[in-house]
């Protein structure tokens, strides 16, 4: 009853903890905002790879099979919270920024021996900006100043549903089912000021939206021995997820107002105010690869490819800022001895890499995205403390954009039980 318990709590605060994830972006203006890696805290310390996972001490949403790696009576719990230090550089000036969330709520269990089962929640995308621009205009009569504020917030939550099965000994099988919604809120203020006339334009954007989509997932894991020394040479593990294209559909709110001061005359005048209209967003399908390696049970290697298909879709009629997304990922880990008596053999140290050519595509220039990452796994009685560091980078400077160095921290903490045993004495 109490584990009943445990379940119907954490799917109560997957609910309503996560209703949106925190941010302050400018890039989060375009497209459907900062796109959220959907790994967790161990996936993100070794260079974001995840596709090729298959371990008994944890299990990787970025590919279903994974979840069937979990012995026949082993639970776990994932958390993780992060915080995120932003520096954003234009030619002329430079912003520090730093936003703190929680990351994403998961758990994965079996159900049968061939049969294995996982829920969660974990965002999609944020948007969080505000970026403000001014200009004078002068005349022989009077200045004109001109100041534009744009805002916006919120984004696409999730909730998935995921299983895996294993029709094979060295075969897995899976997939993810997803619950999307969100709003997504953009906002435009010009202002402009002059000796005798004032005028001020607001431009409301509501977008309230939802749909289902799913991805897919195949591993394949095997061991090759060297059957003269009867000893293991190494573990391979290759991976695949795919992930069709899909849509949200919801209603588009649109509000413009207007104010202006001519002299000691004030006139204020509602232009447009819909609520009615109709809308559908189409999401990117995608397509990933890995492959990994592990020898002596201590030294793991991984490398993935995944990219998703962004290019041509009208997405809030932003498709000229869209492109193909790329990303190359390394990782590695090593634990000397997950079972030794000493605590600093059974520590997992990690260490990875990453090139990332974003989905945004602005004035002509590809926003891309480079990042070393580095972490430790600090084993307990029950759990994991998995601790994350990323130094990266985003964007340029030229062609009038900005650029984003940024120091990412993750704390995951992973919890293990053995549930669904029968007691053989009373």
């Amino acid at each position: 009853m109490k584990r009943i318990l445990i379940i119907a709590a954490v799917l109560l605060t997957s609910f309503s903890v996560m209703a949106q994830r925190p941010t302050n972006n400018p890039f989060s203006r375009f497209g459907v905002g900062e796109l959220v890696f959907q790994g967790f805290g161990a996936n993100i310390a070794m260079g974001h790879t995840g596709i090729a996972t298959y371990s008994h001490f944890r299990y990787s949403k970025l590919n279903p099979a994974s979840y069937s790696a979990l012995g026949r009576n082993h639970v776990a719990f994932n958390f993780g919270f992060s915080n995120k230090l932003s520096q954003f550089v234009t030619q002329d000036t430079a912003v520090i920024n730093n936003v703190s969330d929680i990351s994403f709520i998961s758990m994965a269990f079996p159900v049968a021996k061939w049969l294995y089962m996982s829920f969660g929640v974990i965002p999609y995308s944020g948007i969080g900006y505000t970026i403000e621009v001014s200009d004078s205009l002068y005349t022989d009569v009077s200045g004109t100043k001109i100041k534009e504020t744009y805002d916006g917030s919120g984004g696409i939550n999730q909730i998935y549903f995921g299983s895996a099965i294993k029709p094979f000994h060295n075969l897995s099988l899976g997939y993810n089912l997803y619950y999307r919604w969100g709003n997504l809120e953009r906002h435009t203020l010009v202002v402009i000021d002059e000796n005798s006339y004032d005028a001020t334009t607001k431009l409301f954007n509501t977008l309230v939206n939802s749909g289902f989509a799913a991805d897919f997932g195949f591993i394949f894991n095997d061991t090759i021995i060297n059957k003269d020394e009867k000893r293991n040479l190494f573990e391979y593990t290759i991976g695949a997820t795919y992930s069709p294209a899909s849509t949200l559909k919801g209603t588009y709110m649109r509000y413009v107002s207007r104010w202006v001061r001519y002299y000691s005359n004030n006139f204020t005048d509602t232009l447009q105010n819909d609520t009615l209209q109709t809308y559908t967003l189409p999401l990117a399908q995608s397509y990933g690869i890995g492959v990994s390696f592990k020898f002596k049970d201590k030294l793991k290697v991984e490398f993935n490819y995944f990219s998703s298909q962004w290019k041509g879709l009208n997405v809030l009629d932003q498709s000229g800022n869209l492109q193909n997304s790329q990303l190359l990922a390394f990782g590695m880990e090593y634990c000397n001895d997950p079972f030794s008596s000493k605590y600093i053999r059974r520590m997992r140290f990690r260490l990875g890499a990453f090139s990332y050519k974003t989905y945004l595509n602005l004035n002509n220039t590809s926003i891309d995205r480079y990042g070393v990452t580095f972490g430790l796994g600090f084993p307990t009685k029950s759990s994991v403390i998995n601790t994350s560091f990323e130094l990266g980078t985003k964007g340029t400077i030229n062609n009038n954009l900005f650029k984003e160095n940024y120091f990412l921290f993750n704390l995951d903490l992973t919890i293990h039980d053995l549930w669904f045993i029968r007691r053989k004495f009373l």
